[in-house]
């Protein structure tokens, strides 16, 4: 369960919806943007009710289909929109009621959809980067109770619906857990639900435009499948077929007749999709079809009083097209204003309310002036969107910032790229999402002479029929407007007493509209529209301007008007940056010669202050270095173990300022560094070694359907890093390995490195493969010239996800692969990966190189420990356990740095180099940098007025901007003083591992609980808290930062009191000598899997051993860390005073209650410790074994949602 804002203030009894929406921070540009996103309690203008009541059968159906997100209703003022301005909440409870008619009549309802849920408004498609289309938006869906749901050319969701997801026809192809290739269903075949028996069909048309790895089976090949007929040899009550194929065209009928052939009276119910029509059919008298129109503008309604098995009667059916809004629904569920709304319907309603302020789908462009269609207004005519679209809005974006701009051009696009209509009102971003969806870029070709570039648009419009591409499902419907305005059009329109709106013509008896409309007007429309031609000369050469979606249209009619050249592809280029979904936006906001950055940002509804202004220098004064930093011929900037961390350390209290710059600041310092580099004439070189994900809000914050880090990688792909390796966060969710295996090793060109870790995958032939995730290498050459040879090595890391491998570095080693990339002698070998310096597989490496070339110098980069740490010889830390050591073999021509974490550490490594054939020992420097405006204006020479660059700006800008989008900011209270995990002791008032399992646990799982009452002891492992709490604004990024992991609680209920209070001590304090083996054996069970808190709590104690008491009464040195490692002077750029170190248990446990030792209590823990607890808890008694039967869920609520709810209830 994610932990919300608006979750937690509705566990805490006042449900106040918070959520992300734009600001109105566009600079200079004050265009007064509304954000309405509250609910319409009734229709924005009268509606007439429904003419006749439902007809009600022995079985009824209400369906939907072609829905594209369209479930915040139509919120315009202009019909037909108030017609549809029903909401997806109202549908939810319009449902709920129906269904309750229908046990009072004692009658079935089936609740079904024909499938494209996806691609159509703002719901669906205005997720961010990383997300993915209509995830969100589809979470509200599955909350109604379909009986069956079909698939569509659109989408799939499957397992929400146990079975009942229908593609009888089409397959994907995907990696089972097993990492082998299979091809399935996207859900079973068939369904047969109970009571009446039903067998039910999933079908899909025979759709073409399906991407890589997914199968869309022929119907007339389905038909003929053994499971085809094995589905409907047994007749069922009747056959309910459900398909997003229309009706009234296509391959129902090879369906129909395969059923036929078998059972020849069953009755036969057929839901179709696709056309966006209103339509019915009978193919017999024992059978009906019916399709339900689009965008959530109707909902079908059929009926069918059946007869017994084997009559040849024709059966009585009704069907009934309803308008979805609340006069509707609630005429037809028998109630009014005041008790229609049920607790789902106003949840869901809330919910997409959320989910549109979320996605900032009411940041509003402009105000139309007035109406523009697609197709009620003539074209071209001032009224047609096709002619705003073409003569106005393309002209004016593509104009931006565009150097060809004042070359004369005819502009040509396609009708079709035009959705939906505009109306007059505010334009907003989910109109602008809904009007003109697709992503597709403008091509030119340049010097056409104006009298050929005039022909292109008449030609495309007059080219034979046949010639011309495969029409979409778009005809059908234009035709349908069509026929409705034919036949009715004048007559209805003059009647003063008619709404505009569907008026349908089916094939079935009667009238199917609910409610009695006038058409809408309907004019027919060229295939392709054109700008305004410039007036020249016809020899004048001129740009002739397109979409690529229609590239060969244009290309084939150029060389057919023309036989000067022959035109191909490779006279065509990019003509703007500027795609044509962004068009109408850019026109209607009028973006002319200033391009204003519009990003989302929470409203401040709840009275929480949102601060992403930038510190032009730190929040508290901070030393300098106290010298400057050796260079050599070979120089190098290091970070590791990032997690997250490039919003800088925000916090007052020390060691926080320490590290307070921001990725922004860091990029300038770099670019700096860079420029001195040359000033000196010596090779720098930027490095890291892994673990970007997993730390901080702006990585794990991302909306659900996002992927963890994508969204911050983003602006690390900005840095000129030289050379990266990976980490084991980025392999511990497979998404988040095939996004840097996709995303971001690409940018890197080949610098990315994977040496040992692979991912499989499927490729765009479908075949499995299993490639690096980036490369096993990479050999280049410095700006000086110098020839390296780099590998990107990650420590025996167990705890990857499914289709990923971490080869063991000794059997990589080994590869031919290997020998082959070390084997020509470069001028230095740069060792760069995530595996800890002072303990691991570094020297099988290290001797692999060595026994091929003893000389050459060696520089290795590693991380993953979270220290900083050097090695030039054999010594191991003090610190280590006798485990941590692997023989350390370096030499005096090599060396070895790890830079600490979190952006708390830039390491500084250097190198004066001599000839490779050298047996000297090399003079190697090293600095540990704190990463703040101070120290990095220090090295670069220069001050807080010349040191921001453009690009480190625009970094801390663009994280600023996605912390706002990710709603980081969002404060649950204030914490009254600093909360530490080590520089306190356990227990007490400063402790969070206290806070945490005394105050927060206990509060936050009591919320909503029925045995809150029930005494108890609750146990954690202290591992669960990652980061401090510092005094000040507690927000969601602390959130995310301080208890980061989901784990559940369970429980085991009637503990005796007298065991129950035993466990938590023995789990601390089993026997010494046993204690120190399941410790080690634990501790190296956790490494492999990742886990280093072991390592780093040990360093920190180590710092405070050695000269914590004296440093801190000197009182003059600041909070921080203070290296000792093996190699020569003071690593530290800055000298401090270590920070206090009380060591902890590894399990901690809330306040026993006061009850009898015999009395029975409950015993709740963290699913992580369920093996452990339950070995102990045997282990202190005698009485009974208790086993994982003997466990039960103790609350919804996960340990990572416990200090906000705290914070929430007791912070404010």
């Amino acid at each position: 369960m994610l932990l919300t804002p608006s979750f937690v203030l509705g566990l805490l009894g006042s449900f106040a919806v918070v959520s992300a929406c734009p600001d109105h921070e566009d600079g200079g540009h004050n265009h007064g943007h509304a954000h309405t996103h509250s609910r319409r309690a009734t229709p924005s203008v009268p509606l007439p009710p429904p003419t006749r009541q439902l007809e009600w059968g022995d079985i009824n159906f209400i369906h939907t289909t072609d829905s594209h997100g369209w479930l915040l209703g139509h919120q315009k003022a202009s019909f037909p929109e108030p017609n549809y301005s029903g909401d997806f909440g109202d549908f939810a409870s319009f449902v709920a009621h129906m269904k309750e008619l229908a046990l009072e009549r004692d009658t079935d309802l089936l609740l079904i959809d024909s499938g494209d849920l996806h691609d159509g408004t703002g719901l669906t498609d205005g997720f961010p980067p990383g997300g993915i289309d209509a995830h969100d938006a589809n979470q509200f869906i599955k909350q109604l109770p379909y009986d069956v749901m079909a698939i569509g050319k659109h989408q799939n969701f499957a397992p929400s619906l146990k079975g009942r997801y229908l593609s009888s026809n089409v397959n994907i192809t995907l990696l089972n857990e097993a990492g082998q290739v299979v091809t399935v269903p996207n859900d079973l075949l068939n369904s047969k639900p109970e009571r009446r028996k039903v067998t039910s069909l999933g079908v899909l048309f025979d759709f073409t435009g399906n991407d890589h790895n997914t199968t869309v089976q022929k119907v007339a090949d389905m038909v003929k499948e053994t499971w085809f007929t094995d589905a409907i040899q047994e007749e069922p009550d009747f056959f309910l077929l459900v398909g997003h194929m229309p009706v009234s065209r296509d391959d129902w009928p090879l369906v129909f007749n395969a059923i036929r052939a078998v059972h020849s009276t069953t009755p036969i119910l057929i839901f179709g999709g696709h056309t966006h029509i209103r339509d019915c059919l009978q193919l017999d008298g024992r059978s009906m079809s019916l399709e339900s129109g689009r965008y959530m503008e109707t909902v079908g309604w059929l009926s069918a009083k059946l007869d017994k098995n084997g009559s040849n009667k024709n059966i009585t059916f009704s069907r009934r097209y309803l308008d979805p809004n609340r006069v509707t629904f609630e005429f037809h569920s028998k109630k009014n204003e005041q008790n229609f709304d049920t607790p789902l319907g106003q949840s869901i309603t809330k919910g997409l309310n959320a989910l549109a302020k979320r996605f900032g789908l009411s940041f509003q462009f402009g105000t139309a002036p007035h109406d523009f269609t697609i197709s009620r207004s003539s074209y071209p005519s001032e009224d047609s969107l096709p002619r705003l679209f073409i003569e106005n809005a393309v002209p004016v974006a593509l104009a931006i910032n565009n150097t060809r701009a004042s070359i004369p051009n005819i502009i040509i696009t396609n009708t079709g790229s035009l959705r939906f209509d505009i109306y007059a009102g505010e334009f907003t971003k989910n109109d602008q999402l809904t009007v003109s969806p697709f992503v597709n870029g403008f091509l030119y070709i340049p010097d056409v002479p104006f009298s050929v570039a005039n022909q292109i648009v008449p030609a495309l419009n007059n080219a034979d029929e046949n010639e011309k591409r495969e029409f979409h499902g778009n005809t059908a419907y234009k035709r349908s407007l069509e026929e409705a305005d034919k036949k009715y059009g004048v007559e209805r329109r003059a009647a003063p007493n008619l709404t505009l709106g569907y008026v349908t013509s089916d094939s079935c008896p009667g009238v199917g509209d609910d409610i009695i409309h006038s058409p809408l007007p309907s004019f027919s429309l060229p295939d392709f529209i054109g700008s305004v031609p410039p007036s020249v000369a016809d020899d004048a050469p001129i740009d002739l301007v397109f979409l690529d979606f229609n590239e060969p249209d244009v290309l084939q009619i150029l060389n057919a008007v023309q036989d000067a050249r022959n035109y191909t592809t490779a006279d065509v280029a990019s003509y703007s940056p500027v795609k044509a979904t962004e068009v109408l936006g850019f026109f209607i906001l009028g973006l002319l010669g200033s391009f204003a950055a519009v990003s989302a940002c929470s409203d401040h509804e709840d009275g929480h202050a949102h601060d992403h202004a930038k510190r032009a220098t730190p929040s508290v004064p901070l030393p300098p270095p106290s010298r400057q930093l050796d260079w050599g011929d070979i120089n190098i900037i290091h970070t590791t173990d990032s997690h997250g961390w490039l919003l800088g350390h925000q916090k007052a209290s020390f060691p926080e300022p320490n590290y307070s710059g921001t990725f922004g600041d860091f990029a300038s310092f770099v670019t700096h560094m860079k420029e001195l580099a040359i000033e000196r004439d010596t090779d720098l070189l930027l490095v890291d070694s892994g673990d970007l994900h997993d730390g901080t809000g702006l990585t794990d914050g991302f909306p659900t359907g996002g992927v963890d880090a994508h969204d911050a990688n983003q602006f690390i792909k900005q840095l000129p890093y030289d050379v990266m390796a990976i980490g084991n966060h980025e392999l511990y969710i497979y998404a988040n390995t095939l996004d840097m295996h996709q995303n971001f090793a690409p940018s890197l060109k080949g610098r990315y490195l994977s040496s040992n870790v692979n991912i499989t995958l499927l490729n765009e032939k479908g075949q499995v493969v299993t490639v690096p995730v980036g490369e096993r290498f990479a050999k280049f050459k410095t700006r000086k010239g110098r020839k390296v040879t780099s590998l990107g090595v990650l420590f025996d890391f167990t705890g990857n996800d499914h289709n990923t491998t971490v080869q063991k570095v000794s059997n990589m080693v080994k590869e031919s692969w290997f020998a082959d990339a070390i084997k020509e002698e470069p001028d230095f070998f740069l060792l760069v990966g995530h595996m800890p310096v002072a303990r691991d597989d570094w020297p099988l490496v290290f001797n692999a190189v060595r026994a091929v070339h003893p000389t050459t110098p060696i520089l290795i980069l590693g991380g993953h420990t979270h220290i900083r740490d050097c090695r030039t010889s054999t010594s191991p830390p003090e610190c280590a356990t006798k485990f941590d050591i692997s023989s350390v073999q370096l030499d005096g021509r090599s060396i070895s740095l790890e830079s600490g974490r979190y952006m708390e550490t830039i390491g500084w490594l250097s190198a004066k180099l001599d000839q490779k054939v050298s047996k000297k020992n090399i003079t190697f420097s090293r600095r540990y940098l704190d990463p703040n405006r101070v120290t990095f204006e220090f090295h670069t020479r220069k001050n807080n007025f010349n040191f921001d660059t453009l690009q480190g700006q625009s970094i801390t800008k663009g994280l600023n901007s996605l912390a706002t989008k990710f709603d980081l900011s969002f404060q649950f209270g204030t914490a009254p003083h600093d909360f530490t995990i080590s520089q306190a002791p356990y227990p007490s008032n400063n402790s969070l591992l206290s806070l945490f399992i005394e105050n927060a646990v206990p509060v936050a799982l009591a919320i909503n609980n029925t045995r809150a009452s029930i005494p108890n002891i609750m146990i954690t492992n202290t591992g669960s808290q990652r980061f401090d709490i510092y005094a000040g604004p507690f927000t969601k990024n602390d959130q995310l930062t301080a208890s980061p992991f989901a784990d559940a609680f369970l429980f085991i209920a009637d503990v005796p009191f007298s065991v129950a209070s035993q466990v938590l001590p023995a789990l601390n304090n089993a026997g010494a000598n046993e204690r120190r083996e399941i410790l080690e054996a634990r501790e190296r069970e956790l490494y492999g899997r990742g886990r280093v808190d072991a390592v780093y709590n040990r360093w920190l104690e180590e710092q405070d051993r050695r000269s914590g008491i004296e440093r801190r009464a000197a009182q003059n040195l600041t909070l921080g860390y203070v290296t000792t490692d093996s190699c020569p002077g003071v690593g530290d750029d800055i000298l401090h005073a270590p920070l206090p170190f009380h060591s902890t248990p590894d399990f901690i446990g809330s306040i026993p209650p006061t009850v009898a030792d015999d009395a029975p209590i409950d015993l709740v823990f963290v699913d992580f410790i369920e093996s452990q607890l339950l070995q102990i808890l045997n282990s202190v008694q005698s009485a009974k074994t208790f086993s994982t039967a003997d466990v039960a869920s103790y609350s919804p609520i996960l340990a990572n949602e416990a200090l906000g709810l705290y914070a929430q209830s007791a912070w404010n």
